[in-house]
């Protein structure tokens, strides 16, 4: 039994694990196509990926069961010269097949008729009747970004491409932001690997290529996050200022910011060597500043009415899982579906073991804040509106706590490199039905 379990074989065990998730996953898809009346993919597809993962996961334990084959590759792949072009390179390419194949989204249309709505009246009409100016974007969402993507689509036309260019710029910005900020603080093999393990999670490949607030929201809040980190480093005022700046931004461009002050919190109060934190004015200065900052907006959509609509919408998502008229069945029938779809839960072995390890970095927080913040943050959004698309905001965090998991596996047994290919193939089998199912009109998923 332990030799079948992989005890004692990190690599085998996580090929297992993981594969038997994706396993579980496609059938509880099969029951669905039973019993909702949407979101159901046809059952030869699903038929198709069960047969396609089970012939994966046999493959990965007949592979990972031969001591004399693959050992160390991930290292020596890893410390190659040129392994930061091949990677980023890998992500720009997945990116922009993604962009190629992938059908419209219901907020890529929205943006591009707010971008319409821009360049036919001028900011200062937009911005007074943003409300109104589209059924969705205005009523839920800050003006920052909408701006942005208006000011693209009227230099480039109002065609999607130009939109998901943009997302795609942002998506690689925000990789190499990842990439920096890692290699400083714990290595380049870590940092590579963490950028190599984001396909492993679909929600970065279609979130991150579509026309949406995702892309650039993912970067403007990795920015706060990263800018976060430096300032419990520092601990000067300047840092808290810097910041307060990208919180204050991320929250003009997307109201999930609001969940930022409160992951800082969380960090402060339960890492043990960052609570000193807490008895210091620049932390209360990185807290409440942004809510200053963005004052301004409040004032001015208060005074046109935007706010009002924008109160009573967005309240009415809070606590949306207990709402049964609306909420509880939207969650059920349609974001419950996209969630494995989206995050993966093949990753679940890889995040749970990291999360351990990097919980008990000997540095004492290196490793931890990325776990309390993911923590945080997704328990934050489970009370409000928890689709699985806003969690892009901590998937390069999602990737950190994997990829541990990862170079543990390849320390200890010199096979990490099976445990990142087995995971990034069955991301990319989920990733091809998603497409292939949403082009042939059995399903959609990008709401």
């Amino acid at each position: 039994m332990g030799r079948l379990l992989g005890t004692g074989h990190p690599a085998r065990w996580i090929v297992l694990v993981s594969g038997a998730l994706a396993l579980a996953h496609w059938f509880g898809l099969l029951v669905a196509a039973r019993t909702l009346e949407s979101q159901s993919l046809s059952l030869r597809a699903i038929v198709l990926a069960s047969a396609l993962s089970f012939a994966w996961l046999c493959a990965g334990l007949i592979f990972t069961d031969r001591p004399d084959r693959g050992r160390a590759l991930l290292t020596r792949a890893l410390d190659h010269p040129r392994a930061p072009a091949f990677v980023f390179a890998g992500l720009a390419a997945m990116w922009i097949v993604v962009a190629l194949v992938m059908i419209p989204w219901n907020d890529e249309r929205s943006n591009i008729d707010a971008a319409r709505y821009l360049a036919q009246h001028g900011i200062a009409a937009y911005l007074r009747d943003l409300a109104t100016v589209n059924d969705w974007l205005g009523p839920h969402h800050p003006p920052f970004l909408p701006l942005v993507y208006g000011a693209i689509f009227g230099a480039f036309g109002f065609h999607l491409a130009a939109g998901r260019v943009f997302a795609v710029a942002c998506s690689l910005a925000t990789a190499i932001v990842v990439y920096r900020w890692i290699s400083a603080r714990h290595g380049r093999r870590l940092a590579l690997t963490t950028l190599a393990l984001m396909p492993s999670l679909p929600v970065a490949l279609f979130s991150g290529t579509a026309g949406i607030l995702d892309a650039p929201f993912w970067l403007l809040f990795t920015l706060a996050l990263v800018a976060f980190d430096r300032f419990l480093q520092t601990g000067s005022r300047r840092d808290a200022v810097v910041v307060a700046v990208w919180t204050a931004v991320a929250c003009m461009a997307r109201y999930n910011a609001v969940l930022l002050p409160p992951v800082y919190l969380a960090i402060v109060a339960i890492v043990p060597v960052y609570r000193p934190f807490a008895r210091r004015a620049a932390t209360w200065i990185v807290v409440f500043t942004p809510a200053l900052l963005v004052l301004p907006w409040i004032a001015y959509s208060a005074a046109t009415g935007t706010l009002a609509v924008q109160a009573t919408r967005i309240a009415s998502f809070a606590l949306t899982a207990f709402v049964p008229d609306g909420g509880a069945f939207y969650l059920r029938q349609y974001m419950l579906p996209l969630v494995p779809f989206m995050v993966g839960f093949f990753n679940l072995p890889l995040w749970v073991n990291g999360a351990i390890r990097s919980w008990r970095d000997p540095s004492g927080a290196l490793g931890r804040l990325p776990v309390v913040a993911v923590c945080a943050y997704a328990a934050l959004l489970a009370f409000t509106l928890p689709n699985p698309r806003y969690l892009l905001a901590i998937g390069a965090l999602l990737a950190f706590v994997a990829a541990r998991e990862v170079l543990d596996i390849e320390e200890r047994e010199g096979r990490g490199l099976h445990a990142l290919v087995y995971v990034l193939g069955w991301a990319a089998l989920h990733v091809a039905v998603v497409l292939q199912q949403t082009s042939a009109g059995f399903v959609y998923l990008f709401y």
